[in-house]
């Protein structure tokens, strides 16, 4: 079930301000119905990469391409990320770079 987007902030780790989707939470890619973004205001935070679908969010390092936190994926889902996740990671990474001027 998903959440109505003022109730949102019950499934997420950050407080969202208004009209956060596009200018505050990029999305880098949509794939196997994942989405894939990072918040623009974690730029001083060594490069990593958001992970959500339906209610279950995660969120992953680039460097090495290990998990920081999840909730509501199962196993098999989180290495189903992982390996997006290493499949893309330069695309995420000069996403990153070109986004926080890097």
């Amino acid at each position: 079930m998903l959440l109505a987007p003022a109730d949102r902030s019950k499934a997420w780790p950050h407080a969202r301000p208004e009209g956060y989707d596009r200018e505050w939470m990029p999305t880098v890619l949509r794939l196997s119905g994942y989405r894939f973004f990072f918040f623009s205001l974690e730029g001083s935070e060594p490069p990593h990469i958001h992970v959500e679908r339906g209610d279950s969010y995660a969120k992953l390092w680039l460097s090495s391409v290990s998990l920081a936190r999840s909730k509501g994926f199962r196993s098999s889902e989180i290495s189903e990320i992982m390996e997006i996740v290493r499949a893309h990671k330069s695309l995420f990474q000069d996403r990153w770079d070109e986004h926080f001027k890097r």
